[in-house]
């Protein structure tokens, strides 16, 4: 019976990370827009291409 908690007790503290993880990249995603991308990493793309 002992293992048995400390099984479920395992598993729930395993599924609460990934839960973590997953919601963290979830809000990375998120924020991630193109509007950033255009702003700070196509600048240089854009200077090549007038030259």
């Amino acid at each position: 019976m002992d293992d048995a908690a400390y099984l479920v007790v395992s598993l729930a503290g395993l599924f609460a990370l990934i839960g973590v993880v997953i919601a963290g990249v979830a809000r990375l995603v998120q924020r991630d827009t193109t509007e950033y991308d255009r702003r700070f990493l196509w600048q240089d793309y854009e200077k090549e291409k007038e030259e």
